[in-house]
């Protein structure tokens, strides 16, 4: 939890590779808390954060990937982009999870 915590407060640094490994660690972490967190992160305006956030959601696993499916068609161009990216770099495309 206090890892969670510290994670979530590196979300806002100014440095851009210590925002991106946040988000990473927090898809290792994993969670339906962690998911509610990094969801909004697909709206990011920033590429890698936007790539990042999609790839933590996908490792947090079954609840994860239902969470980067259910954005993806309401996203805009780039994040159904990536989405699909990430579903299929995950396979999740051809298991249908």
């Amino acid at each position: 939890m206090r890892a969670k915590e510290l994670l979530k407060g590196f979300l806002r640094h100014e440095n851009d590779a210590v925002r991106l490994k946040a988000i990473e660690a927090l898809g290792r972490i994993g969670g339906e808390d962690v998911i509610q967190i990094i969801h909004p992160m697909l709206a990011s305006s920033v590429f890698e954060e936007k790539l990042v956030a999609a790839r933590a959601l996908a490792a947090i696993g079954v609840d994860g990937i239902a969470a980067l499916r259910i954005s993806e068609p309401n996203s805009d161009e780039v994040t159904k982009a990536i989405a699909w990216q990430v579903l299929e770099e995950c396979g999740a495309m051809k298991e249908g999870l």
